[in-house]
């Protein structure tokens, strides 16, 4: 049988063939090429949304990041902890007021400059955090 195209075909062929891909779908073969190709596709698409959201966010690049995560020795910048021995990536650390990415963090190095407001309040508020430190160590 010579193949045609599926645009020369009559609607009654075209119908069939749709009815036997409905067909073939729910057998064992079909839904196991279909989550196949459902996973590798969420894959990328998840891939593709962590870089978009990056480039959205802070203005960005993949390139930019991993050039960043290379100059920090894929360290956060702050505690020193590698990226491997996290559960996520490292975050980008921005000047709120300005928008000027710092560096990368860790999650949780993320957070504390985040509770300390560093951007609105200064740096005026970790200096104070560490002369207390400092003061507390000494009574005990």
């Amino acid at each position: 049988m010579a193949y045609t195209t599926y645009e020369a075909l009559t609607e009654e062929e075209k119908e069939r063939k749709r009815e036997n891909v409905r067909r073939w779908r729910k057998t064992a073969a079909g839904i196991a090429n279909r989550k196949a190709y459902q996973k590798k596709t969420w894959k990328k698409f998840l891939e593709y949304q962590k870089w978009r959201r990056l480039s959205k966010a802070y203005g960005l690049s993949k390139k930019e990041y991993l050039t960043l995560l290379e100059e920090q020795n894929g360290c956060c910048a702050l505690c020193g902890v590698h990226h491997s021995q996290l559960n996520k990536r490292l975050c980008v650390d921005h000047n709120h007021v300005t928008g000027v990415v710092r560096g990368l963090l860790c999650s949780s190095c993320n957070f504390a400059l985040g509770l300390l407001k560093v951007d609105t309040v200064g740096v005026a508020l970790l200096k104070n955090c560490i002369a207390y430190v400092k003061e507390s160590s000494k009574c005990h």
